[in-house]
């Protein structure tokens, strides 16, 4: 996972909370407005070395804060990210559990770990039944994304919109297959 990017988007959301978890065996997190992204194999930072190493000024650039504790989450229902990404004011990218029920989430949440290949999506609840999809690298959780939820007639669109490109796929595919040539030696022996 890139820093350097969670930076990056704390930064145009000015705003950048640190989070020490000391239950959650002492772990550390860096939030930015709608997502927090876990500080994996990187030594112990405080918020004024990491202000440092990131050239970040409290007083003019971004609002700063660190607080402790991370909010608890029950629950891990696996998530399957749909084939598209949505442009309109902001990129999104769609993730759809089991029961039908479709999360947005804005790409640039996504970018710090985007080149991870082996990285899997849950969806988890806090204890007001709040969504937060969770992003894991093998069994290390790495990101925890609030998503959008958008409303039944965008999904019902959506939807749509996926049965088509299915169908036009199915279509594309059957005219791409290769029908094998008849013989006509071994018909004309016969």
């Amino acid at each position: 996972m890139k820093i350097k990017k969670i930076i990056d988007i704390c930064k145009k959301e000015g705003r950048l909370t640190l989070i020490s978890d000391p239950e959650g065996g002492g772990s550390r997190w860096i939030a930015a407005a709608g997502a927090r992204y876990a500080l994996v194999g990187v030594p112990s930072v405080t918020l004024p070395s990491l202000c440092a190493l990131y050239d970040l000024d409290p007083e003019s650039d971004i609002s700063v804060e660190e607080i402790f504790g991370k909010p608890g989450l029950t629950g891990d229902e696996p998530l399957v990210m749909l084939p598209m990404w949505i442009e309109s004011t902001s990129t999104v990218v769609p993730f759809k559990a089991p029961d039908g029920m479709i999360y947005l989430v804005r790409e640039k949440y996504l970018a710090p770990f985007a080149k991870d290949r082996e990285v899997s999506c849950s969806l988890k609840r806090d204890g007001w039944q709040n969504p937060t999809l969770v992003f894991r690298a093998g069994l290390v959780e790495i990101a925890e994304v609030e998503p959008l939820i958008p409303d039944e007639e965008f999904v019902t669109t959506l939807e749509a919109i996926l049965s088509g490109v299915d169908d036009f796929l199915a279509e594309v595919e059957r005219r791409n297959r290769k029908i094998p040539e008849p013989d006509y030696e071994e018909d004309v022996l016969r």
